[in-house]
């Protein structure tokens, strides 16, 4: 049977390090906020209403957010990239018949955006993001949602990230969960069902449960 495989965005599919560190200094330069001392590398992944609310106060955290995505320009899209055997690893999955969705606490807007900016819109079946009117607190609400929403059977699932955020979203919601380490996170081996370091071994693993799910 073929997979359904949920993928994380930033630090998994693309490379957006100098991008949204850019962005999040603009966000805490603007409220004044003293960034000495702040690993902006681990604020890429974690739900950005929670980091707003650690650094400018719960009361102010929804304002902050809407600046941040507001402040977003779909026609100034720069320092960002695939990780390297991405786009072939997307191709190979798709055309092995699997199901490719993303799974994104980013807006819809910024997302599909930057999913254009790439070349990979087509790649995706299904694009799931947060909206202002939803504001997920968690990836595990996000990924709980699309579940239900999408009709999705758990078993089907697999679920990739590069975060802690991305790993508790796939063991709170009993899913296979791998972890890659080309990304921004750092995963303990012992907490995921699998950890890959190239594109490439998640097709070869993907393919391998697809196998033994026919088998059963």
């Amino acid at each position: 049977m073929t997979k359904t495989i949920f993928f994380d965005f930033d630090g998994t599919v693309v490379d957006c390090q100098e991008f949204q560190i850019s962005r999040l200094k603009n966000v805490f330069k603007h409220f004044g906020v003293d960034t000495n001392g702040v690993d902006f590398l681990k604020l890429i992944g974690p739900p950005l209403y929670n980091t707003f609310s650690k650094f400018m106060g719960k009361q102010k955290a929804q304002e902050v957010l809407s600046f941040y995505n507001s402040s977003f320009n779909p026609n100034n899209i720069s320092g960002i990239k695939l990780f390297d055997g991405i786009k072939q690893m997307l191709t190979d999955l798709k055309n092995d018949g699997h199901t490719l969705c993303l799974t994104s606490l980013q807006f819809d807007t910024v997302v599909n955006a930057e999913l254009n900016y790439l070349g990979i819109t087509k790649l995706f079946d299904k694009v799931y993001c947060d909206s202002p009117d939803i504001a997920y607190k968690t990836k595990i609400e996000l990924v709980a949602d699309v579940i239900d929403y999408g009709g999705y059977k758990k078993e089907d699932i697999v679920l990739v990230g590069d975060t802690d955020n991305d790993i508790a979203a796939g063991i709170k919601n009993n899913l296979f969960t791998v972890a890659v380490n080309w990304g921004y996170g750092d995963v303990k081996e012992d907490e995921v069902d699998a950890v890959i370091s190239t594109p490439k071994q998640l097709v070869s693993l993907v393919n391998q449960l697809e196998k033994q799910s026919t088998l059963k």
